[in-house]
């Protein structure tokens, strides 16, 4: 059973100005989080608790798992660069 996929609006409209090929690594990525968010293309982020990371290329997916309700919530998507500062 696969979980369902929230994104906040900013990682949302940071996703819909990468250019095409792009924004399909990201969606299929996506879509193997939600098939299991706790799979070997994800791992737990230190320091900041309940939330895992998935890379992209030099992209990072950040979110976190609401195994009760089957969502993930991804809170970001951002350069490898910038998106460890905002946490």
């Amino acid at each position: 059973m696969t979980y369902r996929i929230h994104t906040a609006r900013r990682a949302a409209d940071y996703l819909r100005r990468l250019d095409a090929r792009s924004q399909a690594r990201i969606l299929q990525r996506l879509d193997e989080i939600a098939a299991d968010p706790y799979g070997p293309h994800t791992k737990p982020l230190t320091g900041v608790g309940g939330q895992r990371v998935a890379r992209v290329g030099g992209w990072r997916i950040v979110f976190a798992v609401d195994t009760a309700a089957r969502i993930v919530n991804v809170s970001a998507i951002r350069p490898r660069g910038e998106v460890y500062r905002r946490l």
